[in-house]
């Protein structure tokens, strides 16, 4: 395990008894064998090793360069199993850094909206304006969406959310679709 493995471990185990704003870096770096210089090299301060945590364990599963529509089910799903198993690490950050949650959810869910649309958009029909409106759009929906299911203490599998949020997707493909055709 390499050191920011290691850190990320002390934060999840800590975030399980702290809030994160109580977590001292002194704190982190006992629990995972280093000393603090070491954790200085690597991170600023905890809210960035969160931020590394979320996207490199969770967020990484939508952040591939070959993400579509065939596949959105499949990673977005990998990405729930991930939140789901940390879950009460996610529930601390949400109730004490919110901001932190949503900023990473967005950089990251924002784009990957952007290349879906285009994907969809055979047609050339929509303007870059409208995918960005679009993305923002889903992006907010879906970032509502799990911290909902986060903050609820998960009441559905991760396994119902993707299927819901591949439906929605599809739906919008077909009903798009159909707009699209009755114009023509």
């Amino acid at each position: 395990m390499n050191t920011k493995e290691k850190l990320a471990l002390a934060l999840k185990q800590a975030c399980q008894t702290q809030k994160l704003d109580q977590i001292k870096i002194q704190n982190l770096t006992q629990m995972a064998g280093i000393n603090r210089q070491t954790f200085y090299y690597h991170f600023k301060n905890i809210e960035e090793l969160f931020s590394w945590v979320y996207v490199n364990e969770a967020l990484v599963h939508l952040r591939i360069d070959s993400l579509s529509l065939d596949n959105w089910e499949e990673q977005a799903l990998k990405m729930l199993k991930v939140i789901h198993a940390d879950g009460r690490f996610y529930q601390t950050i949400l109730k004490t850094h919110h901001h932190l949650f949503l900023e990473n959810f967005m950089q990251t869910v924002q784009p990957a909206f952007v290349r879906l649309f285009m994907q969809m958009d055979v047609n050339k029909e929509l303007s870059r304006e409208d995918m960005e409106f679009y993305s923002r759009f889903f992006s907010y929906g879906c970032t509502g969406i799990l911290e909902t299911w986060i903050r609820d203490d998960f009441p559905q599998s991760a396994f119902e959310i993707a299927v819901q949020l591949y439906r929605l997707a599809t739906d919008i493909e077909f009903f798009a679709y159909r707009i699209y055709q009755e114009k023509e």
